[in-house]
């Protein structure tokens, strides 16, 4: 499958831009990675500068689809492996504001988020290291994936930090064709103590929307440790 990656230092902006597969084949395509290191903080000034330490992808107002992951924050280090961690970190940063995200396999995934090195002084990661943001945003399982046999996931946060899930909408058209697994699910929450639906900065109207419509399961939580 065809892809896009951000590396670490790099930035993607997609501003009104329409991501997909060949609509004529009705190819599938491996999505957007970006790549960072899990151990690192964000920096605070993400938006106007770039981190040697993570890519970063903006994304307003945009359509991504037919992916198999829209978006993946990824890290596969293998000098991770032999502090005892897994190879798979997910450093980079996302900000997905009002995109719509349209059949696809996994909408987001961002993957394990440390903020800090475990294997240094610190206990805890500092306050806000985890910049990404999920906000506004429309997530729409309208076809079945494959041989319909996959349950599609909207949001995947796994051990992901303190991601901003705000005012986004999660839903499943009422197609026939669908199974109630290929409906999918809207968020999956592994190891991850994020607060979904409150945004402090936002007016009071939006501050604790979120929607889920004609999905398998709302939001699904589990916890390893």
């Amino acid at each position: 499958e065809s892809g896009i990656i951000v590396e670490k230092g790099g930035r993607l902006t997609l501003d009104h831009a329409t991501l997909k597969g060949n609509q004529c084949l009705n190819n599938k395509w491996a999505g957007i990675t970006v790549n960072g290191n899990g151990f690192v903080p964000h920096p605070a000034n993400y938006l106007t500068t770039n981190s040697p330490n993570h890519g970063i992808v903006i994304a307003d107002h945009s359509t991504i689809q037919d992916a198999t992951t829209a978006i993946l924050t990824a890290d596969n280090d293998p000098d991770l492996a032999p502090m005892g961690y897994t190879a798979y970190t997910g450093g980079g940063i996302v900000v997905a504001t009002k995109c719509t995200l349209l059949n696809n396999l996994v909408g987001i995934h961002i993957g394990k988020f440390y903020g800090y090195d475990p294997e240094g002084t610190e206990s805890d990661p500092p306050a806000n290291a985890q910049r990404s943001v999920v906000t506004g945003n429309t997530f729409i399982t309208a076809n079945v994936w494959g041989n319909g046999s996959a349950v599609p996931v909207h949001l995947y946060l796994q051990r992901a930090g303190q991601v901003a899930v705000n005012n986004n909408m999660f839903q499943a058209t009422a197609n026939g064709s669908l199974t109630n697994t290929a409906r999918g699910t809207g968020i999956v929450a592994i190891n991850t103590a994020t607060t979904i639906g409150t945004d402090s900065n936002a007016p009071d109207a939006d501050r604790y929307k979120k929607t889920f419509l004609n999905l398998y399961k709302g939001i699904d939580i589990y916890n390893t440790l």
